[in-house]
């Protein structure tokens, strides 16, 4: 499980760790219920804390289950952790990627290769 953080942090007040825009998550778990465990748990209005962990007494929050099939897209700025999983028999899988901002948006941290 991961504990609560988010994917594009404050680097400072008014400036972003890095580029990443939205979250996109696909859930692969054939079969999956919610008795399973793992869901993701989502931190409402929690994109402008400068600390991740105050999310948990500051935000309220609701719980995804990682369904088969289930594609979540959400805010990076937001503030997401991952319950643990309570069984055994299958791992959770998921597939994510990161929908980029553009590089003249004032964020700063992450350098890409161009290919030049």
């Amino acid at each position: 499980f991961y504990s609560a953080h988010s994917d594009n942090s404050w680097a400072e007040p008014g400036t972003r760790l890095n580029y990443r825009h939205y979250t996109c998550i696909l859930y692969c778990n054939e079969g999956w219920t919610a008795d399973d465990g793992g869901a993701l748990r989502l931190y409402l209005d929690s994109a402008e804390l400068m600390i991740p962990a105050d999310a948990k007494k500051k935000c309220k929050h609701v719980d995804v289950v990682p369904a088969n099939g289930r594609l979540l897209v959400f805010d990076s700025a937001l503030v997401h952790s991952v319950e643990k999983v309570t069984q055994s028999k299958t791992p959770r899988q998921a597939l994510t990627l990161w929908i980029l901002r553009p590089e003249d948006s004032g964020a700063r941290g992450e350098v890409y290769y161009t290919g030049e």
